[in-house]
């Protein structure tokens, strides 16, 4: 189960990239989830907007280093493009689906709440492969026996 210091701690980081517009996501303390609201939308809208055209920038500037200049300089600027590219994907899916990504980290809290809270202590030891078998919808047995 997480602890209310990994919340809190998740919970400022969220604030801190709403602030700066990395996502458009507030964290709700007592309830324990992400929402999206308009507001936040524009300005990551704005954020993303910058770090595509500072990807385009990287990209040309890669392929002009690559035509025009020594060859010992575009290892720099293409590591910079291809991670550049990296955060583009990650960002293209919280722009396009902000709702769709809030409800799969909510999931996730209340899946590994849910799942923590079902484990059975057992001389002080957690048995986590006896939990995960009897608690699949398929145990064990269901395959032997069929």
């Amino acid at each position: 189960m997480f602890s209310t210091l990994f919340y809190n701690a998740f919970g400022n980081h969220i604030k801190l990239t709403t602030i700066f517009g990395g996502s458009p996501f507030l964290w709700k303390r007592k309830k324990k989830k992400l929402i999206v609201i308009p507001e936040t939308r524009l300005w990551h809208f704005l954020h993303t907007l910058g770090l595509f055209s500072a990807t385009a920038y990287g990209g040309v500037r890669t392929i002009s280093i690559k035509l025009w200049g020594r060859p010992e300089d575009v290892g720099f600027c293409l590591a910079l493009f291809l991670s550049a590219i990296f955060d583009c994907g990650f960002a293209m899916m919280i722009f396009l689906q902000p709702d769709y990504s809030a409800s799969v980290v909510n999931a996730m809290f209340k899946y590994w709440t849910g799942f923590c809270s079902k484990l059975k202590i057992l001389n002080g030891k957690v048995n986590i492969l006896r939990d995960l078998l009897h608690s699949s919808p398929h145990p064990p047995h269901n395959f032997i026996c069929t």
